[in-house]
């Protein structure tokens, strides 16, 4: 698979800021209802909603189908939910609300993705990031230098430039 399709396929995954938590809390429970995920979340029951509407909607979360007990979970990963849920669990292994705060941002996984792929200056971040802004991208690497996953220097080159690299 290459950069840009490994990479766009991340951002739709990490448009809305709960989709991934909500993906593995559904993995860490075995499915769960509504008002289970926004607990353990602890977000606002519309924010609960609509992550779980785009988890449904990228197919990654489905109703439970039939008929059973009431208190049966509602919302089941499907297959393809259930491998991006455990893929995201170990981003997930310290407290959850200091992931989200520090790098649980729109922009930050798409970033580091490119990172991995070589990218260091501004503009070949922006080249696999197209849809991006010019803001958002600079907003995801000062939050990224700011919680140390990424060291910024500067490169004295005519123009002067700027180099990102992973810490």
């Amino acid at each position: 698979m290459s950069s840009e399709a490994i990479i766009s396929a991340l951002i739709p995954l990490c448009h809305r800021r709960w989709t991934l938590p909500t993906l593995v809390e559904l993995d860490r429970l075995g499915g769960a209802r509504l008002v289970q995920i926004q607990h353990a979340l602890t977000v606002a029951p519309e924010t609960t909603r609509r992550a779980l509407a785009e988890c449904m909607r990228l197919g990654l979360v489905q109703r439970n189908p039939g008929y059973g007990h009431p208190l049966r979970p509602e919302f089941i990963l499907t297959e393809s939910g259930a491998r991006i849920a455990a893929a995201s669990c170990a981003l997930f292994a310290s407290d959850q609300n200091e992931w989200v705060e520090s790098i649980g941002k729109k922009w930050t996984l798409p970033v580091l993705a490119a990172m991995l792929f070589d990218a260091t200056r501004f503009s070949e971040i922006k080249a696999l990031l197209p849809s991006a802004t010019p803001r958002a991208l600079t907003q995801a690497l000062h939050g990224l230098v700011q919680a140390g996953f990424l060291r910024r220097s500067l490169v004295d080159t005519q123009p002067p430039g700027t180099r990102y690299e992973l810490t």
